[in-house]
């Protein structure tokens, strides 16, 4: 029984040897169970069954079948390899072929790539002599990004990183590709050809607009011959495209490009523009953007006219370390066809602006800032609409400024040197000087309780009016105490400020024109106020504060004849003339009131505002004409403003200037907005009087929100005092997550010398991300 047993052991151990010398040629095989025929041709493999093949190829099953003759592995279940390129299979049934070198499943695999990306197949078939994965059906790509892409039949070389598919469906869901949330940017195309290098696709069609529905054409879509990306240049290359609306082709193109989507900054054409002015005719504009460095680039824009001269422009911009610099420019040979308002001779521009943060240090705030602004004919911008980051065509004066700024927690420093140029003047007289300005602001440290101190220093020299000039030096010292409530519920503080003021001036009127000039100002102010509090069971909290505010200054103060508008910010302040060497003199009181009506929430906190309404009026010992009106009174205007949000639909202000009569309004400043869901309208009416100006107009806004998608607009503004308007605007939209495109028109009165009345109509279309305000010729 023994040598039985001996004998049945030798045998069962050479068998293992031999087998393990027959798989040691080609294959590793591991197992828990091993099971074999008669014959020895079918091994059969139970748990844990592990395979490698010369190629490291890795397979790992719990169930594998080994024909011996065919020199094939048959799994059934779950099984997983793990290729010598790294990508991992994970499906079922695969059949491992060492003859053919081949690995395929009639099942659905999972395929993940070295970065991450996951290929759902409904077959596969990996040739493992030549790295090449096949699979044909529904194939679905997702990559690690959250992209989706889909296939008909795909190709995947693993050693050459490249891909060949057909019927591709792409879905870049990446949230760097879109410009709106709502955006499903999608690329479908007959054939794919993808590699490190470069991808090809053939007859493809790409958008960026959401998906509608099935069946239903996008919003604009880009179709092409043939596209080609670049990683290198990052840039989509397109031949023969076709733009297309709505499915209705717009625009042909032979060869187009534009940066893939998640470029910023890239050279080449931007979307050009039609002009049309009563000035100069048709046109077109053509901007080209010049990528110099990630720190620095320019943009060149050809202004072309049928009938006049050509504009150009260039528009630089470089960051730096702690500073950016501005350069903008612009030249035109003029007008061709001149007349009496129409000058001859050329025209040209230059702005600079330069910003810097100087100091490396523990500063609140450090700046440099140098402006530069310079026409050489003050309607030029006017009449060729030039609207760049630094230029705007209703500029009406221009600013050439040198500023240094320093602050920190207890002081603020700044000098500037300014000249200024008004566009609306004509002659020396447009012109003023300030230079230099320097102001210097220091927080005062004493004990609290004594209250709170600032040292204010400011030297200005003013040139103005071509002969008249002030030279300033002005030190102030302002103290206020701390506020303290009394037994009866008044909240008071005290104020004061004290002025000494330096001076020299020629030929003005305002000030002393011989000698240098000293004067000593001063001024105290008592503000008290007490506030009444209601709480309603609607939540609704009720807050009146009247207020009084006593003021006294027993110097005299130079005649001011700078208009002043008193409002809620100032009428309760000691400072009511903002002139830095001048206290209002005298002494006076204010009487007034807040009253306000909020909404609060569970835990007693403002939660919106419904109602507010403020007043005060200033009552003074007499009157004194060296004062500005309405303070030179001896009531002063009743001056207040309101607000009413009952809800998110209403929201109504009204800011008022009542004269010292009580009947006649100086001053009214109406704004209202009604929002009903389509309908959105908005209204301003402005009326100045007396002291305070002489204009009146009325401006009026309507949007028609048809949908989300259709919106008509109509604006206008009315001059009520010669009783006609200035401009008429109508307007129809059609907007959605990618395309906007509408149809203006407006009717300008506006005259300045050279420039004439208008009436204009175009065309404007936006495409996103490629293209803003693409606008037809206007009529």
């Amino acid at each position: 029984m023994k040598n039985k047993i001996l004998i049945i052991f030798l045998f069962f151990s050479f068998f293992l040897l031999l087998i393990e010398k027959v798989f040691a040629e080609e294959l590793k095989i591991q197992s828990n169970n091993i099971q074999s025929n008669k014959k020895n041709t079918l091994i059969i493999f139970q748990k844990n069954v592990k395979v490698t093949d010369k190629k490291l190829n890795f397979l790992e099953t719990d169930y594998a079948k080994y024909y011996k003759d065919k020199e094939r592995i048959e799994t059934k279940g779950l099984s997983k390899i793990t290729t010598s390129e790294n990508f991992i299979i994970e499906g079922k049934d695969f059949i491992f072929d060492n003859i053919k070198g081949k690995i395929l499943s009639k099942y659905p695999a999972t395929i993940k790539d070295r970065e991450g990306n996951l290929i759902d197949t409904e077959m596969f078939q990996y040739d493992r002599e030549n790295n090449i994965f096949f699979s044909k059906g529904k194939i679905k790509i997702k990559d690690i990004k959250g992209n989706k892409y889909s296939f008909s039949e795909i190709y995947i070389d693993e050693k050459k990183e490249k891909i060949i598919g057909s019927d591709m469906k792409v879905f870049l869901n990446d949230n760097t590709f879109k410009i709106d949330e709502k955006n499903d940017p999608r690329i479908f195309s007959n054939t794919l050809s993808a590699s490190n290098n470069k991808s090809e696709l053939g007859k493809g069609i790409f958008t960026y607009c959401q998906i509608n529905g099935e069946g239903k054409c996008p919003a604009y879509s880009i179709k092409a011959d043939k596209m080609e990306y670049s990683p290198a240049k990052k840039t989509i290359y397109y031949t023969n495209a076709v733009l297309k609306i709505y499915d209705f082709p717009i625009f042909f193109f032979p060869k187009f490009f534009h940066p893939g989507p998640t470029v910023k900054r890239q050279t080449g054409l931007l979307p050009p523009s039609f002009v049309n002015s009563t000035n100069l005719g048709h046109g077109v504009n053509i901007p080209y953007f010049w990528n110099i460095a990630n720190d620095k680039d320019l943009t060149f824009t050809s202004k072309l006219f049928a009938n006049e001269n050509p504009v150009m422009l260039a528009e630089y911009r470089q960051d730096f370390e702690r500073s950016f610099l501005i350069l903008d420019t612009s030249y035109t040979e003029g007008y061709k066809n001149s007349s009496v308002k129409k000058s001859k001779g050329s025209r040209n521009h230059f702005f600079s602006s330069f910003n810097a943060d100087l100091f490396d240090n523990d500063f609140e705030e450090d700046n440099l800032e140098i402006i530069v602004q310079k026409f050489s004919n003050p309607t030029y911008h006017k009449i060729y609409k030039l609207n760049t980051s630094l230029v705007e065509e209703n500029l009406d004066s221009l600013e050439n400024t040198f500023s240094l700024k320093t602050q920190t927690d207890d002081y603020f420093f700044s000098t500037t040197f300014s000249a200024y140029e008004n566009l609306n003047i004509t002659g020396n007289k447009k012109y003023e000087y300030l230079a230099p300005y320097v102001s210097y602001n220091k927080r005062l440290d004493f004990n609290d309780e004594v209250g709170f101190f600032d040292f204010f220093t400011d030297f200005r020299v003013r040139n103005y009016d071509v002969d008249k000039q002030t030279e300033l030096l002005v030190n102030e010292l302002r103290w206020k105490s701390k506020k303290k409530i009394s037994q009866l519920g008044f909240e008071n503080q005290l104020k004061s400020s004290f002025k000494l003021v330096n001076y020299n001036a020629d030929n003005t009127e305002e000030f002393k024109n011989e000698n240098t000039n000293s004067e000593i100002k001063g001024a105290i102010g008592y503000l008290a106020k007490i506030p009444f509090f209601k709480l309603n069971n609607t939540n609704n909290q009720q807050l009146f504060t009247p207020k009084l505010f006593l003021r006294y200054a027993p110097n005299h103060s130079r005649r001011v004849n700078d208009k002043i508008r008193l409002n809620q910010n100032n009428i309760f302040t000691l400072d009511r003339m903002d002139q830095i060497d001048v206290i209002e003199s005298g002494l006076s009181a204010t009487l007034g009131f807040d009253y306000e009506m909020n909404k609060v929430d569970a835990s007693g906190g403002k939660k919106d505002e419904l109602f507010s309404f403020s007043i005060g009026q200033i009552i003074n010992e007499k009157e004194d004409t060296n004062k500005p009106a309405p303070l030179n009174q001896r009531f002063s205007d009743v001056v207040g403003e309101t607000s009413w949000q009952p809800n998110d639909k209403i929201k109504f202000s009204y800011d008022f200037a009542v004269d010292q009569n009580y009947r006649d309004l100086n001053y009214s400043d109406v704004q209202g907005d009604l929002n009903l869901g389509k309908f959105e309208f908005n209204i301003n009416f402005l009326e100045e009087n007396e002291h305070l100006g002489k204009q009146k107009y009325l401006k009026q806004t309507l949007n028609f929100n048809v949908n989300e998608n259709n919106k008509f607009s109509a604006s206008n503004k009315k001059d009520l005092i010669k009783n006609s308007s200035e401009y008429y605007n109508l307007s129809y939209e059609y907007l959605n997550d990618c395309l906007t495109a509408g149809v203006l028109f407006r009717r300008e009165f506006y005259t300045d010398r050279d420039i004439a009345p208008s009436d204009t109509l175009w065309f404007n279309l936006s495409i996103k991300p490629f293209a803003n305000n693409i606008n037809s010729p206007k009529f």
